[in-house]
């Protein structure tokens, strides 16, 4: 969601990681590429099929069968079908037990802001606990609903710099950032499964699931991965 000049370096590492990537895993076959064009992402992934698969096993077998289900280096899913056809899901792996679908946020997203914290819990039903330390740094507080069912509280300094923290019922990734970070750290936070993201100049995104609830960090500029953990520990 934040524009960081940092994560232009990022996408062309990340270019180079794909590259290298397909490449090792095909070395030495035979092959035929079909590709999968995501605009809303606007990354194309090619994903590379055996010759023997494609027309012996579309012959034999139900087109549906999955021939390969892997991982790209973005995280995503990435399956391919008997009949060439490729799927790609866009989630985040949460410390290898399950996967966390993004949250997409549009334009058309109904918010409402709310004078105080107790004001917009009771709009969405549930209560968020905040980190003292943010709150501390960061004096101005902005409490806000989307589509009355997220709870959003943004944090400023005054000076450009922002923390969002973000909380949902059900298992998602609300963080609104879908950046690429060569950085990903899965962990436990306490009994909550958590995932924390970044780069070399800090970490910006962190997600974790506990008792039916999501919540989310996201900021513009780099923090520690103690200091996103800790953020992450205080509202889990």
């Amino acid at each position: 969601m934040f524009t960081k000049s940092t994560k232009i370096i990022a996408s062309v590492i990340a270019a180079s990681v794909m590259t290298a990537f397909f490449s090792s895993v095909n070395a030495g076959a035979e092959v035929m590429y079909d590709t999968y064009d995501d605009t809303t992402y606007g990354m194309v992934y090619t994903s590379p099929v055996s010759d023997t698969f494609i027309y012996p096993i579309y012959d034999t077998c139900d087109p549906n069968t999955i021939i390969s289900d892997i991982r790209d280096p973005y995280g995503n899913r990435v399956i391919t079908y008997a009949d060439g056809r490729i799927a790609v899901e866009n989630t985040v792996s949460i410390n290898n037990s399950y996967d966390m679908p993004r949250y997409a946020f549009s334009f058309n997203d109904y918010k409402v802001a709310y004078a105080d914290k107790a004001s917009a819990e009771r709009a969405v039903g549930f209560s968020v606990k905040l980190p003292a330390t943010v709150n501390a740094v960061f004096p101005y507080t902005e409490y806000k609903t989307i589509n009355n069912s997220i709870l959003q509280v943004k944090f400023t300094d005054g000076f450009g710099h922002e923390v969002v923290i973000r909380k949902a019922a059900g298992r998602m990734d609300i963080s609104g950032d879908d950046e690429y970070y060569p950085y990903v750290n899965n962990e436990m936070i306490g009994f909550a499964p958590a995932v924390v993201c970044g780069n070399y100049t800090g970490y910006y995104k962190g997600i974790a699931c506990n008792n039916g609830y999501s919540v989310s960090v996201e900021t513009n500029y780099g923090m520690t991965v103690t200091e996103m953990e800790n953020v992450l520990a205080a509202i889990v």
